[in-house]
């Protein structure tokens, strides 16, 4: 391993200490741990387990790793690494009572022209529910029952630009990409 890293142009950036002895039966063979420094954690790990996959009836040998997604992306925060973390492309928010059938249709149609789609599950007024959206990097909002639309129509809310428009529920389940343009799949 630490050949392959020489090669690489990684000695240098690796230490290696073989003095870590973990309590983990199912390792069989080597164990390690990646840590960045300055950061306090590993942000991966794994080994070599040639007996664990018999314990549920398939023999072989094996040798798997994970990383810590969020560990990762903690370090790369800590070191001044922008990360754009994207948003779904709408979120819905629905003030009717029957909230499960309108939000649930104005999910599920739109979804394989405009995949990344939210629901708001918590009442609350229109402003935190936005401000929720805004949080979460939405681009665009759905809002079932608003006191401007009728009983067919929605308010749709670009938060990019600020602008509103009340818009038809057909025509939104007809010709979402009209709906959706300043979203990323539009």
């Amino acid at each position: 391993m630490y050949r392959l890293l020489k090669i690489y142009g990684l000695a240098e950036s690796v230490l290696l200490d073989l003095g870590e002895v973990r309590g983990f039966d199912y390792y069989s063979g080597t164990y390690f741990e990646a840590y960045v420094a300055g950061f306090g954690a590993s942000i991966a790990a794994g080994g070599r387990y040639d007996d664990m996959l018999g314990r549920f009836g398939y023999d072989c040998a094996a040798v798997g790793f994970a990383f810590d997604v969020g560990r990762a992306l903690s370090v790369m925060e800590t070191q001044g690494v922008p990360v754009p973390l994207p948003g779904p492309d709408f979120f819905i928010i629905d003030f009717t009572p029957r909230k499960e059938r309108g939000a649930v249709a104005g999910a599920t149609a739109p979804r394989s022209r405009a995949p990344r789609c939210a629901r708001d599950i918590i009442s609350r007024g229109l402003d935190e529910s936005v401000a929720y959206a805004r949080a979460q990097r939405v681009s665009q909002i759905l809002v079932i029952g608003h006191p401007r639309a009728g009983a067919e129509q929605v308010v749709a809310m670009n938060l990019a630009d600020g602008s509103e428009r009340v818009l038809a529920v057909a025509e939104i389940l007809d010709h979402p990409e009209r709906v959706f343009r300043g979203g990323s799949h539009a």
